[in-house]
């Protein structure tokens, strides 16, 4: 959904995302299937046994995706709001976050109830690291963007605030997404 409101800039720079090759009504149409796709993913997961009932955690934050996904299916052509824009944050944070608590909390379930807790506690640190990985990158590939957004916020020379900001956070990111120096990384996200 956050490439709806860049397509101009985005083409401009030699840019093409799903919105440019699909076009607006069916990348529209792409994102409501994928949010509405994740809550299932879930359920399937744990129906088939690869992840603890707890993931389905993960599910509870697809309520507020009323305004992003009414946008996507009727109006992909005009701007979008920017209560949506941050819905769909919200989202994707929450998702990742709950998702990984599921699976972290299924690490001290008795045994035998859930998967294994190695392989729960493995894919929490993944899903964690890789959102956060994903969140940061977006900013600095985006930098143009986010540096406008927070000099209208009154911070000062707004690239090396954000390059400042996204360095230690890929590198922590990275960390724990490979598994070294977790707990360190994981208490700097």
């Amino acid at each position: 959904l956050n490439e709806f409101p860049d397509e101009l800039a985005d083409r401009a720079g030699g840019r093409r995302n799903l919105v440019h090759r699909l076009g607006r009504r069916r990348a529209g149409q792409l994102y409501v299937a994928v949010v509405l796709l994740a809550p299932v993913a879930l359920g399937v997961g744990v129906a088939v046994g690869q992840l603890p009932a707890l993931a389905l955690l993960g599910a509870v934050p697809a309520v507020v995706l009323a305004r992003p996904v009414s946008w996507a299916l009727t109006m992909p052509s005009t701007a979008v709001s920017t209560d949506a824009l941050r819905e769909n944050v919200i989202w994707v944070l929450a998702t990742n976050l709950l998702v990984a608590a599921g699976l972290v909390v299924a690490v001290d379930a008795p045994a035998g109830v859930l998967v294994d807790p190695a392989l729960a506690q493995q894919a929490a640190r993944v899903v964690v690291g890789l959102g956060f990985l994903v969140l940061t990158l977006n900013n600095v590939f985006n930098l143009d963007d986010v540096a406008a957004l927070i000099t209208d916020k009154g911070v000062a020379f707004p690239r090396l605030v954000i390059l400042g900001a996204s360095v230690p956070m890929l590198a922590a990111s990275a960390a724990v997404l490979v598994g070294v120096c977790i707990q360190p990384a994981a208490a700097y996200i």
